[in-house]
């Protein structure tokens, strides 16, 4: 929430820090934003007027001007949180002292959802200060949304349509509002349908908008610097990123396509390579690798470099895994009941990967520091298995062996925040075959 503004010139930055989350490559707007400290600049936005930073109410956050361009980044792992004996994690959010003894989650508590729960994401919809949860339920062809009670629990779902086999839901505020809208990949309509949130948390009508062929991801963020969120969609049959820039009132233009790898699945939006712009990064299925593409600075992208991961590559995730401030990358790998990890180089180029044991047909990452170091771990949903692995981290982007949590039937998709106020991360799982969300809230044992 710190707002820095200074008039510089030439100015570079330190690059991200922060977290994102994939399921089924969903990417929450409250978690893709990029890494703390920048030094601001004015200048350089739309038409050259000035950059002013907002204030997005945020303890953990440094709003800043980066070349030209508002963001909000995440403050310095351990920077004090405005609640006593709380603290910054790093990732945008204040959390509770490191645990001393273990840490680990609740026997996880089911929630009933529509049929086919695929993907999730999670957001304050109603402005209650209390974490919201939206989900993508393909077989029933709507979204969800469970307004949360402060305590781990939810009200009723409330079903909204959205396109059809609706795999992948983002919350963005795509008008500037305020409010965390919704917008959600349709697998078989071949769309991204968005949803604007009343203020309440509750939504209009779906607004469709044509994308590549199965759309199987959507993430969101400032891609052409004039500070309106815009959309990138990963298409699965159609091995590209559509992109479609926001027109400034929360409506879309034409998608553009850009190449990826074959059966791109999941797409995520961070800034790579530490100049203020965010990239792409594409886990492709069929290819076995994560393709990268870099913004050109007006939401235009570089041809893909391509990184081997593992076989069946299909969520991604960006965080900062070894503590030097650039943003990593994760990836699941579904027959090799893997995570691979790729270290950023500093420059958005990564090493090879190093692959980490899951359990069975890994189909969703999350990284979120479950023990209160600071450094972040991983969190693999493992549909094969119903259940949940935790890595953690060793605290130089390196993992011990994960510990296992149970969740529903098929778990597909995971998102992480702070469900219980307690300061400490917790993880809401969607269960495609049960038709629940499994909510496991972290625990910490002296």
């Amino acid at each position: 929430m710190a707002i820095a503004l200074v008039a510089m010139s030439g100015c570079t930055s330190p690059a991200d820090k922060g977290g994102d989350v994939a399921g089924h490559g969903s990417s929450s707007g409250t978690t893709s934003s990029g890494g703390g400290g920048d030094a601001a600049t004015t200048g350089g936005g739309t038409g050259g007027a000035p950059c002013v930073p907002v204030d997005d109410q945020n303890a953990c956050t440094n709003d800043v001007c980066v070349g030209g361009v508002a963001l909000s980044k995440p403050s310095a792992a351990g920077s004090p949180c405005s609640t006593k004996g709380t603290r910054c994690d790093g990732l945008g959010a204040c959390v509770a002292a490191a645990c001393a003894g273990t840490s680990g989650f609740t026997v996880a508590v089911a929630e009933t959802v529509s049929a086919g729960p695929i993907s999730v994401t999670t957001a304050d919809f109603d402005g209650d200060g209390r974490p919201d949860v939206a989900v993508a339920n393909s077989a029933g062809n709507n979204v969800g949304v469970l307004l949360g009670l402060g305590d781990g629990t939810f009200a009723p779902e409330v079903h909204y349509a959205a396109g059809t086999t609706p795999v992948s839901v983002a919350a963005v505020d795509v008008n500037g509002d305020g409010k965390p809208d919704l917008a959600i990949a349709g697998a078989t309509s071949n769309t991204v349908s968005v949803l604007v949130n009343d203020g309440k948390g509750t939504f209009a009508a779906a607004v469709d908008y044509p994308t590549g062929k199965s759309p199987y991801s959507v993430a969101a963020l400032d891609l052409d610097g004039d500070g309106k969120p815009d959309l990138a969609v990963a298409n699965y049959n159609g091995a590209s990123v559509s992109v479609l820039l926001n027109k400034g009132d929360g409506t879309f233009g034409a998608a553009v396509d850009y190449p990826a790898g074959s059966g791109s699945r999941s797409v995520i939006a961070r800034d790579l390579d530490g100049d203020g712009k965010p990239d792409l990064a594409v886990a492709n299925t069929m290819g076995g690798n994560v393709s990268v593409l870099m913004n050109q600075g007006n939401g235009t992208f570089a041809p893909a470099v391509d990184y081997p991961t593992g076989q069946l590559a299909n969520t991604v995730a960006a965080a900062d895994l070894n503590g030097d401030g650039k943003p990593d990358l994760a990836v699941t790998n579904s027959f090799g009941s893997n995570v691979s990890v790729l270290l950023n180089q500093g420059n958005g180029t990564f090493t090879a990967a190093a692959s980490y044991a899951t359990g069975s047909l890994p189909s969703s990452v999350v990284a979120l520091d479950v023990n209160g170091d600071l450094a972040p771990d991983l969190a693999v949903v493992n549909s094969g298995d119903n259940n949940v692995s935790v890595l953690l981290n060793k605290g130089n982007g390196t993992f011990g062996p994960g510990t296992i949590h149970a969740a529903g039937m098929s778990p597909s998709a995971a998102a992480s925040a702070d469900l219980d106020a307690d300061g400490r991360p917790d993880l809401i799982v969607a269960n495609a075959s049960s038709s629940t969300l499994s909510v496991l809230l972290t625990t910490c044992v002296p």
